[in-house]
């Protein structure tokens, strides 16, 4: 299973991030911070770096967890929708 946590390596996310990799789960952290990336990669997880305000960063965060055919859906589907 894929997760991805924000909160990067706080008293919670530094934990959290080290059990769910250790049981096997594939996790990405968000930070706001690049000087983490080789912490958050030290401990088994990915580091997905930029703004939680930044709609465009997530999305393609949230997105990467699935395989590509999800992607053009969703390419399709921001690009045709009127929101």
């Amino acid at each position: 299973m894929k997760i991805v946590l924000t909160g990067s390596l706080g008293n919670i996310g530094r934990p959290l991030t080290e059990n769910l990799v250790k049981d096997g789960f594939d996790v990405t952290v968000i930070s706001s911070n690049p000087e983490r990336q080789n912490t958050i990669e030290s401990l088994g997880a990915k580091a997905a770096t930029g703004s939680i305000y930044d709609a465009g960063f997530l999305t393609e965060t949230f997105l990467s967890m699935y395989p590509s055919s999800s992607c053009a859906l969703w390419d399709f589907i921001s690009t045709s929708s009127p929101l």
